[in-house]
């Protein structure tokens, strides 16, 4: 079988408003392993400009399946 995607990114962000949001919330996991990794912000919290330089960062090296709710 070949590989699909490098990476699983599920990101909640329901509900929060404004510029950063202790609610915004981001997973990874890897296509090799099993495991579920809660990715830290760099600031205290995350703001969706934030998510999206996270995300533009880790696929221009990856092939990411990226889940939003």
């Amino acid at each position: 079988m070949s590989k699909i995607f490098d990476y699983f990114v599920g990101i909640d962000w329901s509900g929060a408003k404004g510029s950063s949001h202790k609610g915004i919330a981001i997973a990874l996991s890897s296509n090799n392993t099993n495991t579920i990794e809660i990715v830290r912000p760099r600031t205290k919290y995350w703001s969706r400009q934030g998510v999206l330089d996270y995300i533009i960062i880790l696929a221009s090296e990856n092939v990411i399946l990226v889940g939003i709710d």
